[in-house]
């Protein structure tokens, strides 16, 4: 009877044979290893990126100085840049990468965690970026720079107070976190203990 890789036997060319659908391929497999090193950064960096986003945008609403206001979106900006542009596709690609060398694509996890990474991807941008770009141009700061754009950025607009507290007071920063931080947790869930 022949040994499948799951088993960690040294098999020949001739007795090996492909791991059943939902067991790992061995864990001294060197590419299959990397793969798990760069998802596993990708989830440190997202929950300390996640921590510093979420707890900026609940600081934004109590504050009303809009000097203070620019200062912590300029922080925002700049927590997001690098984790929003390098490692949320490199993390997709990691994890589209270890399905298929853990051979995960029968399973339902994880079609639900690439579903849930996409929806929650998706529903970020209206519900976050455009509700604190509004704020941004009430506070008087510069746009944020779109790095695949030759046109130079328009001067800041003058701050308007009024319609900054009137921005800052319909922000609520409580749903975003919950559906981030959710979804986060959710798809960690489904990677680590692959319920079905």
């Amino acid at each position: 009877m022949s040994a499948c890789l799951c088993q960690g036997a040294d098999l020949t060319p001739a007795t090996r044979r492909p791991c059943p659908v939902g067991r790992r391929a061995p864990s001294g497999s060197p590419i299959l290893g990397v793969v798990r090193r760069g998802r596993r950064r990708r989830r440190r960096v997202e929950a300390r990126h996640t921590g510093l986003e979420r707890g900026e945008a609940f600081r934004l609403k109590r504050e009303g100085d809009p000097e203070r206001v620019r200062a912590l979106l300029d922080l925002s900006s700049w927590a997001t840049a690098l984790p929003g542009a390098t490692l949320a596709p490199l993390g997709f690609v990691a994890g589209i990468a270890a399905g298929f060398m853990g051979n995960w694509w029968g399973q339902a996890w994880i079609w639900i965690s690439l579903a849930l990474f996409v929806a929650v991807g998706i529903a970020m941008t209206p519900m976050v970026a455009s509700r604190l770009n509004a704020i941004r141009a009430a506070a008087g700061a510069p746009s944020v720079a779109n790095p695949f754009s030759r046109k130079p950025l328009p001067p800041a607009p003058e701050p308007d107070p009024v319609q900054l507290r009137s921005l800052l007071n319909a922000w609520n920063p409580l749903t975003a976190a919950v559906m981030g931080l959710g979804a986060f947790v959710i798809i960690l869930w489904l990677m680590f203990f692959k319920p079905f």
